[in-house]
């Protein structure tokens, strides 16, 4: 997956899906996971997953079938850092001069924004999600 996905799409857990670079889901559109899915994230090009202002993620896995995020590198080399991870851009109230925060993550500007007034805001929903080797915290 690369690129931006702008309709509704859901991923199966027939496939094992690979994040190309940053991958923005738009236009208010929602990315649906089936319990199970494996989706790994690019190493090279520090694969992402962005969900924008208004778009949704609904990914529910269950006890025996979590979805899992991971790096795309083999098992007995990866580590914090291989890849991007999951950055869910809401658009609620934040406590920030205006109400609406800038994330310095080397998004695309228009979609680098998060907050806003909407007080209703559902990104969607994360239930039995496992994200391993995501990024990790720059001291």
């Amino acid at each position: 997956m690369s690129g931006i996905i702008s309709e509704d799409k859901t991923l199966s857990s027939r496939e094992t899906y690979l994040l190309q670079g940053t991958v923005y889901v738009t236009n208010n559109a929602v990315l649906k996971i089936e319990p199970g899915t494996l989706i790994r994230g690019d190493y090279n090009s520090c694969g992402t997953l962005v969900i924008t202002k208004g778009a949704k993620i609904i990914a529910e896995g269950n006890e025996s079938f979590p979805i899992v995020f991971t790096s795309n590198k083999d098992s007995y080399s990866r580590k914090p850092g291989d890849w991007g991870g999951i950055i869910i851009m809401g658009e609620a109230p934040v406590n920030t001069f205006g109400g609406v925060g800038i994330l310095n993550f080397d998004l695309e500007q228009k979609y680098n924004r998060y907050g806003g007034n909407n007080i209703e805001s559902n990104s969607g929903i994360l239930k039995y999600v496992r994200v391993e080797y995501f990024w990790k915290k720059i001291k």
